[in-house]
């Protein structure tokens, strides 16, 4: 649940991907976004858990899959000005 909380909503969620961190904010994940079965307070552990893990990662020059997709993402509207359509999803298989 916790893995998939971080992966699917704070870090890969529709809105995560607006962010220019590339993460949900927690007052926006406290608020709407998440499961609804969660509480208030499994949440706030969740989030805090993804706290310690990024600075984890930060600690060891470490990255995930989602800061890769994050990266492609930035890089296709940043650097090469994609303005097309919307990415709603992205899929990345065997990699």
């Amino acid at each position: 649940m916790i893995w998939t909380e971080i992966f699917s909503v704070i870090k890969g969620g529709m809105k995560a991907a607006d962010d220019y961190k590339g993460f949900l904010p927690l007052d926006v994940y406290m608020r709407s976004e998440g499961s609804k079965v969660l509480s208030a307070n499994e949440k706030f552990t969740i989030y805090w858990i993804f706290c310690e893990y990024e600075k984890w990662k930060d600690h060891s020059n470490a990255f995930d899959l989602m800061d890769l997709v994050q990266h492609l993402l930035s890089s296709t509207k940043v650097v090469f000005g994609y303005k097309e359509i919307t990415i709603d999803y992205l899929m990345i298989d065997e990699v």
